[in-house]
C-alpha cells in the first residue's frame, strides 16, 4: 500500500501529467468544488501536443460556460501514490486542478489550513 501524500503546500499536491509523450511535474490545487478529474493550464497548448481529442464544456466560477480542448493523458499523484490512465485532461486557465472525481477515491484530510493529507 502506498504511503499517504502529505503536503505542507496547502491545498496543493505534487502531480505528474503526461500527454502525448510530453511530461510535467507540478503542484495541483485540490478543488472539491470542481466536479471533474483534471484541469491542466493553457500552457500545454504551446507544447506541440497536436490537435485535441475532444472538447469539454465547463461552468466556471463566475457562471460563464467555457469550452476547453480535451486530451487523453496520464496522471500520477505524489511519488507513486496513485496512477490514472487514460484520463481526460481539460486545458483551461492557468493552474493544475485535481477535482472530486479523483479525490473522492481517497481519504482527504485538510489539516487546519496548514497541510493536506491524502491516504488510500
Amino acid at each position: 500500500m502506498a504511503a499517504p501524500i502529505t503536503s505542507s503546500r496547502f491545498p496543493y499536491i505534487p502531480i505528474q501529467v503526461k500527454i502525448r509523450g510530453k511530461e510535467r511535474r507540478e503542484w495541483a490545487l485540490v478543488d472539491t468544488g470542481f466536479a471533474g478529474k483534471l484541469i491542466v493550464p493553457d500552457s500545454w497548448m504551446s507544447m506541440d501536443i497536436g490537435n485535441p481529442d475532444g472538447q469539454g464544456r465547463w461552468r466556471v466560477a463566475d457562471g460563464r460556460v467555457a469550452l476547453a480542448p480535451t486530451y487523453v493523458g496520464e496522471l500520477s499523484l505524489g511519488d507513486g501514490f496513485a496512477h490514472f490512465a487514460p484520463i481526460r485532461c481539460d486545458v483551461l486557465g492557468d493552474y493544475y486542478i485535481v477535482g472530486r472525481e479523483i479525490v473522492a477515491l481517497f481519504d482527504v484530510r485538510l489539516d487546519h489550513g496548514t497541510r493536506l493529507v491524502i491516504s488510500p
